[in-house]
């Protein structure tokens, strides 16, 4: 009798370490227990099952810590829905597993946050070129697009900007080369003049904010008498 009780508890040992996927210790107790009952078919049987749930549970851990990664890298690439997706993936898996819950629920999250700042994006954008600042405009319309990338009246926006730019820059051109020519011959109220104009066709224009910063700074070192011509408008 003492024979058969230790039997049954390496049974039970091994049972309750297969459902908890701990297949070695499983193994080990399954083995001890056919060394006192050698011929037990039962436990023969659950010792051949363990080698291929062992084998199953090498697979699904190898494919969830892949699709782990593969959410983890779109993720990091902004890619919330694409990640919430693999995510999905990885839990039906292990549905009980809290990782793939949590990252599920931070993946919405910062999906929800990506809707609102590519809302804020496109609606910069629109009020950019409604006012003609096309390079400001086409700041706001591609950072909306790497935010959502099927977005294609973003597209639609950016290849209409490229042609109005081409105009602009015409425009921009000619105010900078008459400031140009006011600052060389010291007349820097008109040059500040064309300068501020040229940023209304290119807002973006390190240049001419250069140029103002230095003709500003000369007005406030001279203090008087710098500014004595009249400008004319366009």
């Amino acid at each position: 009798k003492e024979k058969e009780t230790k039997f049954n508890n390496l049974v039970l040992t091994a049972d309750n370490a297969k459902s908890n996927k701990e297949f070695d210790i499983a193994k080990t107790n399954y083995e001890q227990a056919l060394q006192l009952f050698p011929n037990n078919e039962p436990v023969k049987t659950k010792l051949a099952e363990l080698g291929k749930l062992a084998e199953l549970e090498n697979y699904n851990q190898t494919r969830y810590n892949n699709l782990i990664k593969d959410g983890d890298r779109f993720v990091n690439e902004g890619q919330y829905q694409k990640a919430n997706s693999i995510y999905s993936s990885a839990l039906s898996i292990y549905p009980e597993n809290e990782e793939a819950k949590t990252k599920i629920a931070n993946c919405n999250l910062k999906f929800e946050e990506q809707k609102k700042m590519h809302k804020m994006e496109m609606d910069s954008g629109m009020i950019c070129f409604a006012i003609k600042d096309y390079d400001r405009a086409e700041f706001y319309f591609t950072k909306a697009i790497k935010s959502d990338a099927t977005n294609p009246f973003a597209k639609e926006k950016l290849e209409e900007i490229k042609g109005l730019q081409k105009i602009a820059k015409f425009a921009y051109d000619y105010a900078i080369e008459k400031a140009d020519s006011a600052f060389k011959a010291g007349l820097f109220e008109r040059a500040l003049m064309h300068y501020k104009k040229s940023l209304t066709f290119k807002s973006m224009a390190e240049y001419p904010k250069q140029q103002i910063k230095i003709i500003e700074q000369k007005g406030i070192k001279d203090k008087v008498g710098i500014f004595k011509d009249k400008p004319k408008t366009y």
